[in-house]
């Protein structure tokens, strides 16, 4: 048995994919295996896989009918021989680190069943941080993912823990937001600890899935009432899960040239959590609109 199996799941991303695999090969813990389960691609993915199988037998492929990523990395999950499953999408990249310091974190905290790391971003070379960077290293709970998933599946979880892992919803009404149910769903049951430690870099590209559009936004809706029906949150719960939900409509709507929609989902957003910066920040920009915000900082 492995250490660490590291399940891909990909779908049309054959210009990605040899980046993806490489850094994980290039890693500097060296026990692990990995299974890429490609999702109905119809490009060249798996003859590039092939030619990858060929010189490594590390790596394990699976090619199945288009079910959306839940369905994918359930089936990942399922085939892995490895004592921890490592998720990575098949346009992002682990540091040299990753599964090393993944490693350490498991050995220090013995009991804990679930892990994630920090992450930045590269778009076009461009290096910066992400929303999950300003968190400390600790132990967390499903409190905090109230706000939404700033984790996205930058998670290693223990394959035969003995809190048992849920897996991923695969109904396509959620897709784009599995992973935030998943993780939780996870936490609902057991505490997760988080590092600050950066040991993974997303791919920020136009075609990235959580790019703002309108599909997105109804895979919040969905998965937010998701996760009000399926756990009995308190009152004060329920507002703040509502609350961010609209602050993400907020933003998306603001991106996407919506200003209207905009202002209304900020003033609900207020409404909810109260009066908070980043919130009243936005009801502005949504009055100004995102053309005229433009205009003003290119002039200054």
């Amino acid at each position: 048995m492995v250490f660490f199996s590291v399940v891909i799941p990909t779908y049309n991303r054959s210009n990605f994919l040899p980046n993806t695999i490489n850094s994980v090969l290039h890693q500097n813990f060296f026990d692990f295996e990995i299974l890429i389960i490609d999702d109905g691609s119809t490009d060249n993915t798996e003859e590039i896989i092939k030619s990858y199988i060929q010189s490594d037998n590390r790596i394990n492929y699976f090619k199945i009918k288009n079910s959306e990523r839940g369905a994918a990395r359930n089936l990942g999950i399922q085939k892995a021989n490895g004592k921890w499953i490592v998720f990575l999408d098949s346009d992002d990249v682990f540091l040299s680190d990753h599964l090393f310091h993944i490693k350490s974190l498991i050995e220090k905290f013995s009991e804990i069943s679930i892990f994630t790391t920090a992450y930045n971003f590269n778009e076009d070379g461009r290096i910066y941080n992400s929303a999950v960077n300003i968190l400390k290293s600790q132990l967390y709970d499903y409190q905090l993912l109230l706000k939404g998933n700033p984790f996205a599946c930058n998670i290693c979880v223990k394959k035969n823990a003995l809190k048992k892992i849920i897996p991923f919803p695969e109904n396509r009404m959620y897709s784009g937001m599995e992973d935030w149910i998943f993780l939780f769903t996870n936490s609902w049951i057991q505490d997760f600890y988080h590092s600050d430690k950066i040991t993974v870099q997303m791919n920020e590209h136009p075609h990235r899935s959580m790019r703002f559009n309108t599909d997105i936004i109804q895979k919040r809706i969905n998965a937010t009432q998701y996760i009000k029906t399926a756990f009995k949150l308190s009152k004060s719960e329920k507002r703040k899960l509502q609350g961010y939900s609209y602050y993400f409509f907020a933003i998306h709507y603001y991106l996407d040239g919506s200003n209207f929609k905009s202002f209304s989902n900020s003033l609900k957003a207020l409404l909810n959590l109260g009066l908070k910066e980043k919130i009243l920040t936005l009801v502005i920009k949504g009055i100004i609109g995102r053309k005229w915000v433009k205009k003003i900082k290119n002039s200054r």
